[in-house]
């Protein structure tokens, strides 16, 4: 079993990550097939080996909160051959490790680490791109049990998956836009109070 190219999720049911694997790639509108496997409480997802880094960075935060309330334990490794907006000089044929700090909130951000125990951050919001951090951690490599076996499933999503997907869309839609609402509300409040003052 290869030990780069591979996410890694700890402690999520086998059915919930075959689910998460369907949403995703339905969401993304992919025409590919991902290998899955499963140990002794992880499961490897394998995408191509022509996945690129950014597609890496987009799948880890995708899993990260497609478990329900909680953050799920989810780290790809992979090793950026290309720069990009996400891929830094600084860390190019370099084998990264890639995950969602348990603290991040903007559910937009991807942080890494370098096999140099480099440290980095990716923002795919308003502060778009790749930004090098001030500490270093230390690079663990992933650790494959050889309890390991290849699970097979459909990875077509169901009609009531689709369902489901369009649901969550318009959801997350609606939810976006009353924020917005409210943002505007308050801001407009701001200035009307400033301008009263004055």
């Amino acid at each position: 079993m290869r030990k780069n190219n591979l996410i890694i999720i700890k402690n999520e049911t086998l059915e919930d990550v075959q689910k998460a694997i369907i949403l995703y790639k339905s969401s993304r509108k992919l025409d590919i097939e991902f290998e899955l496997y499963e140990g002794n409480n992880i499961k490897l997802i394998y995408p191509p080996l022509e996945y690129s880094f950014d597609d890496y960075c987009d799948m880890v935060n995708y899993l990260s909160y497609s478990f329900g309330d909680k953050k799920a334990e989810v780290g790809a490794y992979c090793k950026p051959a290309t720069k990009t907006d996400w891929a830094s000089d600084l860390i190019l044929d370099k084998n990264v490790h890639l995950f969602v700090e348990d603290n991040d909130l903007d559910y937009d951000n991807v942080s890494g680490i370098a096999q140099d125990n480099f440290c980095f951050k990716i923002d795919f919001g308003a502060g778009k791109g790749f930004k090098q951090l001030s500490y270093y951690k230390e690079f663990i490599p992933p650790k494959i049990t050889p309890d390991i076996k290849k699970i097979k499933f459909d990875q077509t999503a169901s009609d009531d998956l689709k369902r489901q997907i369009k649901s969550e869309t318009l959801k997350k839609t609606i939810i976006e836009y009353t924020v917005g609402i409210i943002l505007g509300l308050i801001v407009m409040g701001i200035i009307y109070l400033i301008d009263s003052i004055l």
